[in-house]
């Protein structure tokens, strides 16, 4: 039987900018049995991804139009009128208020349909600040070569002293879509403490992480201290 795996450009190109940008954690092996792009192939799609949009890149070469998913010039000024409420905020901040606020706000459908606004992913964003001259507050160093060394920190010494938080987008059901896994881990011993999956990164994913964290693990002692001033609990089995 021969199994013939279709191309998935916009996939690869997707997978190649988080690759980059430090998002997620894969080889060009495992990109190439996602997306049916070669090594070599994918290794030329990631110089071209560092210097243009991905919205670019897929422009169809026959035709020399826009892919479908390229965002509108309406779905832009929508973006850019709505970005003028927040003249200094970090990337990763704005694209959350935008979806809340306006994407998944039940009061905005009207606004949603007539400009035809998406969920946009986090490249998206970075590909827009930085071709409208959008600085971030928010700057990443890099500690690659001989550049900034970013030391080790040891781990907490006891269990519940430092719980670590992070989101990482991947196809986690193998469907092609990439969904945000929102995780808790303690720091001392790695143990997952919750997780939930939202479309894309945002705080109500964390909100949600926490509080299953909140309900499933014991309190810590100095917790406790504090919700029995703030809230008056007398007692509480541990």
């Amino acid at each position: 039987m021969c199994i013939i795996l279709l191309k998935s450009k916009k996939k690869a190109l997707e997978l190649l900018k988080q690759k980059i940008n430090g998002e997620i954690k894969i080889t060009y092996s495992e990109i190439s049995n996602q997306t049916g792009y070669s090594r070599m192939q994918l290794s030329r799609l990631s110089q071209e991804v560092e210097k243009k949009d991905i919205d670019d890149l897929l422009v169809h070469g026959l035709t020399g139009k826009n892919s479908n998913n390229s965002a509108p010039t309406k779905e832009i000024e929508y973006i850019k009128e709505f970005k003028n409420q927040y003249p200094s905020i970090s990337i990763s901040q704005f694209m959350d208020i935008y979806h809340e606020d306006i994407i998944w706000n039940k009061n905005k459908q009207d606004d949603v349909k007539k400009y035809n606004l998406k969920v946009r992913s986090k490249s998206f964003f970075q590909q827009l600040y930085k071709k409208e001259g959008w600085k971030s507050p928010i700057k990443h160093k890099c500690f690659k070569g001989d550049k900034n060394y970013h030391p080790l920190r040891d781990p907490s010494p006891r269990t519940g002293m430092l719980v670590m938080t992070d989101s990482t987008p991947h196809d986690w059901f193998q469907n092609g879509k990439l969904a945000s896994l929102h995780m808790t881990l303690d720091d001392a011993t790695d143990e997952i403490l919750s997780g939930y999956f939202m479309p894309t990164e945002c705080q109500l994913g964390y909100c949600h992480t926490f509080k299953i964290m909140l309900e499933k693990m014991v309190f810590h002692k100095q917790f406790i201290q504090i919700k029995q001033q703030y809230y008056g609990i007398k007692r509480m089995k541990i």
